[in-house]
């Protein structure tokens, strides 16, 4: 009796403090996919994450890392951090525009002025209202973050001719992930678009189905793109800032403690992923260029701004993008 009644005082002792439940000791395994190669500076930067997951959880968390399309191609891994397939996903928010239009911001080459300029998106009461609001509809929500994550750190074009102005892009085929504003953009741009998954781009350059590709930096060479295509071009045309996103129950079965060390562990593995992109590109470019016979350019990019910019008020107009939206971005500069 005097044991049963011990407990019992634990049991509201715990209650009384916010504690609801004891460990039993076993890991909580969080299970994460990814559409890049393991050796890519997101691979990386996914082992980095789940090492520190589970060094500031002394092995209480356990994230497994699943690279390079093992848990299926990016619609696949969209649908997997919904349903809760899987519990952690850390990518740019365009992929998710199929379920939530308003992820079109990310598709809009030349609307932010640096990476800067997103993250003020990111923090501002549109952004909460209209996009995370909806994520979270969906199930998914955003670990409270700092916005480390920046992918690049700039975008190039990769291309089978050289591509020298904004006229150009009139010669080629270019692939466009799938989003209807970005292959607008493009069109918009001069180029004939066709959507292809990224794990088949290669195969498709090399086959001559498409001319050209967009990418970030730091993706181009461990994609092995300048093999088949010999032509890059910097163009800079969006900064990319991934966000880190969790299903929403997985993330509710965490304590407080345990989300910290989620938050904790991903902004550090994020500036660890923006570190190694601004260190390597040079040397990527350098070997690109020695071992595949590449070229880099960096074209003025004014004309670029100049064609695409007019084409946002008509995207408003014929209601693909919500009116004002272009203003109140641009207002966020001042």
């Amino acid at each position: 009796m005097k044991i049963r009644m011990n407990v019992f005082i634990l049991m509201m002792v715990l209650a009384l403090l916010g504690i609801h439940e004891i460990s039993d000791g076993a890991p909580i395994t969080l299970k994460q996919g990814t559409m890049y190669p393991e050796s890519s500076n997101y691979g990386k930067a996914m082992n980095r994450l789940s090492e520190l997951v589970k060094q500031y959880s002394s092995g209480e968390i356990k994230l497994d890392v699943f690279h390079g399309g093992q848990l299926g191609k990016k619609a696949q891994l969209v649908e997997n951090i919904q349903r809760g397939a899987t519990d952690v996903y850390i990518e740019t928010i365009d992929v998710f525009e199929t379920y939530i239009p308003e992820c079109y911001f990310q598709s809009m080459s030349y609307m932010f002025k640096d990476v800067e300029h997103m993250r003020k998106f990111y923090r501002n009461e549109w952004f909460d209202k209209n996009i995370h609001a909806k994520f979270k509809a969906r199930g998914v929500t955003f670990v409270p973050q700092k916005y480390t994550w920046e992918r690049g750190p700039y975008r190039v074009l990769v291309t089978r001719i050289p591509i020298t102005t904004v006229d150009d892009m009139k010669k080629i085929k270019l692939r466009v992930y799938e989003s209807e504003v970005y292959k607008l953009v493009w069109q918009a741009l001069g180029a004939n678009t066709t959507m292809i998954d990224w794990t088949e781009v290669y195969l498709a350059l090399k086959q001559n189905t498409i001319q050209g590709v967009t990418s970030p930096i730091d993706l181009v060479r461990p994609q092995k793109f300048t093999e088949v295509a010999k032509y890059i071009t910097r163009i800079d045309e969006f900064p990319q800032v991934l966000l880190v996103m969790m299903n929403t129950k997985s993330m509710e079965k965490l304590t407080a403690p345990q989300r910290e060390v989620i938050q904790k562990a991903a902004d550090e593995a994020g500036v660890f992923f923006t570190r190694m992109n601004s260190e390597g590109a040079e040397i990527d470019i350098a070997t690109m260029l020695e071992e595949d016979g590449a070229s880099f350019s960096r074209p003025p990019l004014a004309k670029w701004r100049e064609k695409v910019s007019p084409f946002y008020k008509q995207l408003e107009n014929d209601g693909k993008v919500q009116k004002g939206f272009y203003d109140m971005v641009q207002g966020l500069l001042k």
